[in-house]
């Protein structure tokens, strides 16, 4: 019989005594997983130290920098006394509210009730557009509005465009749940002189049964 020495134990008596190493290191473990170390910094922060098995059987150490925040928020009656019912289970006799260090708060989710929430909807969209054309240089940008649902960025490009020069982009703002064109795009060209020459020629003009609307993306000094 072939014994491997690291896991022969001899007692006082001489009895041979067999102990698995893997058992040891995994039981050293549940240990330190169940005892985490906290310490509290200058700051107000505490430090957090635990240790766990990765994939590859190995103990590896866990760090993290916990801040605790306090936030004062008006609930309803019945929700603040849901919240000082006691833990059952594993969780018996914790503290109250969640522990950070196993559970992930998610992002709030606010209800909208009512019928205007798609105009609320297109409002929100149409300012998350003009915030993004604010950081860019929209010198020679133009705002194009009351197009055809039928319009695509292709038939702008080549056929409404096609005669004022290079094109930089040219986005149509479209409905996020449908993916239907709201009738308005947004064109940059490769200069201002090219942007005014499209304006002065096709602003109140017809394009596919509606009249043009062309203004610039972000109002002249």
């Amino acid at each position: 019989m072939t014994t491997d020495p690291s896991c022969l134990l001899i007692n006082t008596f001489g009895v041979l005594t067999y102990h698995h190493s893997r058992v040891a290191q995994w039981a050293d473990a549940e240990v330190d997983q169940s005892a985490p170390q906290i310490t509290t910094n200058p700051d107000g922060s505490k430090t957090v130290i635990t240790y766990r098995i990765n994939d590859d059987g190995k103990k590896v150490k866990v760090t993290q920098k916990i801040k605790e925040v306090v936030v004062r928020e008006t609930v309803n009656k019945s929700v603040a006394a849901r919240k000082k019912w006691a833990k059952f289970g594993a969780e018996k006799n914790a503290a109250p509210g969640p522990d950070f260090r196993t559970t992930q708060i998610g992002d709030p989710v606010f209800l909208r009730l009512g019928t205007s929430w798609k105009a609320l909807e297109k409002a929100e969209e149409d300012k998350a557009e003009e915030d993004k054309a604010k950081e860019r240089d929209d010198s020679s940008t133009l705002k194009i509005m009351q197009l055809n649902e039928i319009v695509t960025e292709d038939m702008i490009r080549d056929e409404l465009l096609s005669g004022f020069g290079y094109i930089v982009r040219c986005n149509i703002l479209r409905n996020r749940e449908t993916g239907r064109s709201r009738g308005m795009a947004f064109v940059q060209f490769a200069s201002e002189t090219a942007a005014q020459s499209a304006m002065d020629h096709l602003n109140g003009r017809g394009y596919h049964n509606l009249i043009l609307h062309i203004e610039w993306s972000k109002p002249r000094k």
